[in-house]
């Protein structure tokens, strides 16, 4: 797909090729800077190394484990069942190994759960009270933000790390000192990236953001577009043919863009059947419309096919048209509600009740996972040479492959791994609630870090599935197709079950000291008694 295969590939050659060059991603175009290049450059890696796709991915998965367990040590937990266990729950992640296409999926879920390892580093290292706390909240900060330009979604990390740090006051009080520097060294951490990136962008460019998508001009324009109240709102329309014609009538900056956003240059976007389909219009597919999967892509299309060539021009005109609009609007001449979220329509009171039922569906299909499976009718390139190259760069195998080793792989991964995590989740998250309140008497320090753990790990997948919720509710019906999107839920899905294990493991610890002290007791009264007699 142009929006995302092949951007990411051309990009990830543009960068090889202009490496040194003015302009790291070549040529400005109106797709050029629509997505962060983080993933790109992770491809451009893979290329110049001769290592294929997949195998590099693997390769960013492997430290895990040890990086895990050395965030436990703190907490002496018994080190050979622990690293077993993380890298069955690490390792062999369902959703790592889906892709078929050059997607961000695998890569986007590394830095979730670099995050979240690092996350949990922190909160064991500050309440054990370790040194260099510094360098873990440094690293949590660079992780998150890495996922962030990786996948937009990964700001719900967000939520685990508030959900930490207001914990790690109530473990202790005494600890509010170190928590503001912990928090400046996140916020380091998390600006790291962005900034890198940002400023190879503004240097070659002129725009100081990761992307077009994430530059406040473009996400104002498109927010205050997305506010401006039609006759009759439409679900996941969000700026419909009524409002633009509205807009196009006070803003003649905005007009501009009549001949493209009206005209044959963005047909593609407003008759695309599959996204009228997937945004409930199935039965309306003669009706020209955007929906928020294709608005994003035609308005920058028409901004930069109606003469904004560059990437300064491109944010000139947003400000301009920008400008108008709120001038309109606070003169009464147009009416507007709420803005929308960066580049998503507003989300309006009454639909609350719809995000908090699609952010319990989203935990459902999680934890008894539908519509997920290794496919094998993938469709290959007409053209040899591309299929060879797609193909050769993935470091997968063509459609075509052996049978036998399709069916092996189909009995491996469809019908075991899968099926033995889908009984595991719901049944080792209970066992490791249940064995820790029954330790928590005998080991109470320990046991309260634990159970932090386990609410944060809680928290990050209700975190990922509320923002899995209000896309399901104001940007298409993701929902629809688990093995999508929801698909990523996985990745927080799998820490939560590590975690889960870590306190089942440590109830088993605690009752094995129980039972060799009380060995020792009896040995002592017995040696005693001898004596004695």
């Amino acid at each position: 797909q142009w929006a995302d295969d092949a951007l990411f590939y051309n990009n990830a050659n543009a960068i090889i090729s202009h490496l040194g060059e003015s302009l790291w991603l070549g040529s400005f175009t109106d797709v050029l800077l629509a997505k962060p290049p983080f993933f790109p450059l992770f491809i451009a890696l893979s290329i110049s190394s001769s290592i294929p796709l997949r195998v590099l991915e693997f390769l960013l998965y492997a430290p895990m484990p040890f990086l895990f367990l050395l965030a436990l040590r703190p907490l002496k937990l018994p080190a050979v069942p622990l690293l077993y266990f993380s890298i069955i729950c690490l390792l062999f992640i369902p959703a790592a190994g889906l892709g078929l296409r050059l997607e961000r999926t695998t890569v986007s879920g590394a830095m979730v759960l670099f995050s979240l390892i690092s996350l949990t580093a922190l909160v064991v290292w500050m309440t054990t009270r370790q040194e260099k706390v510094w360098f873990w909240a440094l690293l949590t900060g660079v992780c998150i933000g890495c996922a962030v330009i990786t996948r937009e979604e990964g700001i719900w990390l967000f939520g685990p790390v508030l959900l930490a740090l207001v914990l790690i006051c109530f473990f202790s009080w005494r600890l509010k000192n170190k928590l503001m520097v912990v928090i400046l060294f996140l916020i380091a951490g998390y600006q790291i990236p962005l900034a890198t990136f940002s400023s190879l962008n503004y240097c070659s460019y002129g725009v100081f953001s990761t992307s077009l998508r994430q530059d406040p001009s473009y996400t104002q324009l498109y927010s205050l577009l997305a506010s401006i109240e039609p006759t009759k709102r439409s679900k996941y329309v969000p700026v419909s043919t009524e409002v633009r014609g509205e807009v196009y009538e006070i803003s003649p900056k905005f007009r501009e863009l009549e001949p493209y956003l009206e005209g044959p240059l963005t047909d593609d976007l407003a008759t695309n059947t599959r996204h009228h389909k997937i945004s409930g219009w199935g039965k309306k597919l003669d009706v020209r419309e955007f929906f928020v999967s294709t608005f994003d892509w035609a308005l920058a299309r028409s901004i930069y096919s109606s003469g904004n060539k560059t990437a300064i021009e491109f944010i000139t005109f947003c400000n301009s048209a920008t400008a108008e609009i709120q001038f309109a609007i606070d003169l009464g001449q147009i009416k507007a509600g709420s803005v929308g979220l960066g580049v998503l329509p507003p989300l309006r009171i009454d639909e609350i009740t719809q995000v908090v039922f699609a952010t319990y569906r989203s935990i459902q299909l999680l934890f008894w996972p539908q519509g997920i499976a290794r496919k094998y009718n993938a469709k290959p390139n007409n053209e040899l040479t591309v299929s060879t190259t797609w193909h050769v760069a993935l470091g997968t195998s063509t459609v075509n492959s052996d049978r036998n080793i399709r069916r092996l792989s189909d009995i491996m991964f469809n019908r075991l791994l899968i099926n033995a995590f889908k009984i595991s989740y719901g049944v080792i998250f209970a066992a490791g609630i249940i064995f820790l309140i029954i330790s928590f008497r005998q080991e109470r320090q320990r046991g309260l870090i634990i159970f932090i753990l386990l609410a944060i790990s809680t928290g990050a997948l209700i975190a990922f599935s509320a923002v899995m919720g209000v896309m399901d509710t104001i940007a298409w019906a993701i929902l629809k197709n688990p093995e999508h999107y929801n698909i990523m839920g996985q990745f927080p899905l799998h820490y939560l079950l590590l975690v889960s294990i870590v306190a089942v493991l440590h109830c088993i610890q605690v009752y094995r000291s129980e039972n060799r002290d009380r060995e020792r007791i009896m040995k002592s009264i017995l040696t005693a008694n001898s004596e004695l007699s």
